[in-house]
């Protein structure tokens, strides 16, 4: 296509062309070089379209004006042919660009929502249990790593290093790994406590209505659920919340969680924590047939003692006396646990 050629579609596309040139255009329009004249109005558009490329593109009218600009709709109907060939290749190429722009965002709108749908489908809860009369360590995918007592379970979200939230249910020994962009948090019956890397203890038993923190490295900040309160620990530092009310006291740390190297230690524990504590430690139940018994605490440490052996030395230092119920098979063919039955001592 040669120069003149080209002034004469510039003229006609800017409506600027004599009737002479517009006689010129027609015959330009049948003659067989029409590829080169397809080519130079793509050459148009793609200047238009480099030209608005930074301009809100999401609202097609503006292009559509122009295309009926250079188009000329209101020409007449002597023109309206070759106008109508003029608009079908501007369709094109439009076609050129604009299709394969929106394949390409809807293509990218299914990956992004397949994408999402996978995530949904990836994302799960993963729960760690230890069974009762026994400890657990375990390693969560963030590097924390801790220990489960016995009748104890955690659960945490995959994936979870961005979203380091863990339910406990029971007593859990942590040790959190340091991450300031993502604070670890463990969420229990009655206290939620909040860290970023430290060492610390939890006893929240669903069947009990206490529940108590023991930090023994760095800091934490413990909520409250029941009294809408939000305490800071620091190290060697006790919290536990019983009901409505809570106390928080100075302790050595150390001791509340010597249970993970198999020390139960009583520290002027009451007779009903004691019977829970002996519950959850060898794995049988507990029951306290006297009341009177409730007034009574117990200070003492034993190290992987058997449990005849502790309810003995329990027998020697206090009013209290014992019985010992064997597992006995079911119907179903199960075993029931093995049961203890703590009563007051008769005097002799």
């Amino acid at each position: 296509m040669n120069q003149e050629d080209k002034n004469i579609i510039d003229k006609y596309l800017n409506n600027n062309a004599s009737i002479e040139e517009q006689s010129k255009f027609k015959k330009l329009l049948s003659q067989s070089h029409v590829y080169g004249l397809k080519e130079y109005i793509r050459k148009d558009w793609d200047d238009y379209f480099k030209a608005n490329q930074d301009s809100e593109i999401n609202d097609l009218s503006n292009v559509l004006d122009r295309l009926h600009h250079k188009i000329n709709l209101k020409e007449s109907l002597q023109r309206q042919s070759f106008t109508r060939k003029l608009f079908q290749w501007y369709s094109k190429a439009v076609a050129i660009i604009i299709i394969p722009l929106m394949i390409a965002g809807m293509v990218a709108l299914i990956k992004f929502v397949n994408l999402n749908q996978l995530l949904a489908e990836k994302s799960s809860v993963v729960s760690i249990s230890s069974p009762s009369g026994m400890r657990m360590s375990f390693n969560l995918p963030d590097g924390t790593m801790g220990t489960l007592n016995g009748n104890s379970t955690i659960e945490y979200p995959v994936p979870f290093t961005n979203n380091r939230k863990v339910k406990l249910s029971g007593e859990a020994y942590f040790e959190v790994y340091h991450d300031k962009k993502h604070p670890f948090v463990v969420n229990t019956n009655l206290i939620d406590i909040q860290v970023l890397g430290t060492k610390f203890n939890v006893d929240a038993y669903p069947d009990v209505n206490y529940a108590t923190v023991i930090l023994e490295e760095g800091s934490v900040l413990c909520e409250l659920s029941s009294v809408k309160k939000k305490i800071i620990l620091n190290p060697n530092q006790r919290i536990r919340v019983v009901g409505e009310t809570y106390d928080k006291r100075d302790v050595n740390a150390q001791e509340y969680t010597a249970w993970r190297n198999g020390k139960m230690i009583l520290h002027g524990d009451s007779m009903e924590d004691v019977a829970h504590r002996i519950s959850r430690w060898y794995g049988v139940d507990v029951d306290i047939q006297d009341a009177e018994l409730s007034a009574y605490s117990f200070r003492a440490t034993f190290v992987n003692d058997s449990l005849e052996e502790v309810l003995r030395l329990l027998k020697m230092t206090s009013p209290i006396d014992y019985k010992i119920i064997e597992r006995q098979k079911l119907s179903d063919g199960s075993f029931s646990k093995k049961q203890v039955i703590l009563y007051k001592k008769e005097l002799q």
